[in-house]
């Protein structure tokens, strides 16, 4: 067994439009619970990072987590933080068809220039707490968008080693919260393990912030 009674490692790096809650998300992980009390996190400038810890199958395994910006100032520094990573959640949010959209047209493309063959894409739908959890029971226009935005994550990511992960969540009520982590390890270690690859056990070392340099004015207070 590695370090600190770790087994294997692998690198995050999180995308999406502002406001989606990526940055709940990834702290919930972090918590291994359910951000119930509601509690703000502000809007990420930068890069905020996170180690979070995951056992599956018997193993412990570790996730360094970089959480990015989704504010277009950042997005040309952004890009270098999403390079070369094992696994990739893409968030957008169930209640902003908006962002369902920029997975395809935006986040998608930009993980793919900078994805090694290995990689894992993962799209998560974050606030299921605030539509119909059933899909019959949900607009048109929702569904519409999540079909689209299925389809052409496929088709853009049709050159990795391993087909997208679909999953929807809440950070807040906590649906399918405790699934996500193993999810993602087990396709990781498993896309490694198809292309012969080894795994990987020393620690990854990063700073807790990365600020990116870019126009004055205040963060707003909100979940990115």
């Amino acid at each position: 067994m590695a370090a600190e009674g770790v087994d294997s490692t692998m690198t995050i790096a999180t995308a999406g439009r502002a406001a989606v809650g990526k940055t709940t998300l990834v702290l919930a992980l972090q918590r291994g619970r359910p951000a119930a009390d509601g509690t703000a996190c502000e809007s990420t400038i930068g890069v905020e990072t996170a180690s979070v810890l995951v056992k599956s199958g018997g193993q412990n395994h570790r996730m360094s987590v970089f959480d990015t910006s989704g504010e277009e100032r950042f997005m040309s520094t952004t890009q270098a933080f999403l390079r070369e990573r094992d696994a990739y959640l893409l968030v957008y949010s169930l209640a902003d068809l908006g962002s369902i959209r920029d997975i395809h047209e935006k986040w998608v493309p930009a993980c793919v220039e900078c994805a090694p063959e290995r990689a894992v894409f993962v799209v998560v739908g974050n606030k299921l707490d605030l539509v119909p959890t059933e899909p019959d029971e949900r607009p048109e226009l929702l569904t519409e968008a999540l079909a689209k935005m299925q389809e052409r994550v496929l088709e853009l990511t049709s050159s990795m080693a391993t087909a997208p992960l679909f999953l929807e969540t809440s950070a807040v009520r906590g649906d399918r919260l405790a699934e996500l982590p193993g999810e993602v390890v087990r396709a990781v270690l498993g896309t490694r393990r198809d292309l012969g690859l080894p795994m990987r056990t020393g620690r990854v070392d990063h700073p807790s912030h990365v600020t990116l340099e870019s126009g004055s004015g205040p963060s707003a207070y909100c979940c990115s």
